[in-house]
């Protein structure tokens, strides 16, 4: 009878690990901006290797009093900008925010400088709070 419950517990426990999503943070940077200018940008690249999925719902940073997940959108000719809720990262997938999807950092607290480094809290429905380190670039420079 023991064999029979530890044998259960160890199937339930093994199913659960393959049944989670497991979330990777690449290449993160933020777009060099001054106090003044009031607004920047993080890029990053999001990495599911689990078989589950995940979805982006907020992000934080020490650097601005609001930070939110926004889409490109073009209407009429016209580009422009969205607020989304949240973001779908499928299992076994990548999901790029490097241009169309992005995080806009509002009303900056200082200056971000190339070569500083910054604090975002991504924030997932499953995977809860990822910290991450993303260094400041100026991508018109090398």
């Amino acid at each position: 009878m023991k064999k029979i419950i530890f044998l259960f517990i160890f199937i339930f426990i093994f199913k659960i690990s393959l049944a989670s999503p497991e979330i990777e943070i690449e290449n993160p940077w933020v777009r060099e901006a001054s106090k003044f200018d009031g607004v920047s940008a993080a890029y990053l690249i999001i990495k599911n290797n689990g078989n589950e999925p995940d979805y982006l719902i907020d992000v934080s940073s020490n650097v601005a009093q609001i930070v939110q997940i926004h889409k490109m959108t073009y209407k009429n000719g016209v580009a422009g900008m969205e607020r989304v809720k949240e973001i779908k990262i499928p299992p076994k997938s990548t999901v790029e925010l490097t241009g169309k999807y992005h995080i806009m950092l509002v009303k900056l607290k200082k200056d971000l400088k190339s070569g500083e480094h910054i604090k975002l809290t991504l924030i997932f429905k499953k995977s809860g709070k990822i910290n991450v380190d993303a260094v400041v670039k100026n991508p018109f420079r090398n």
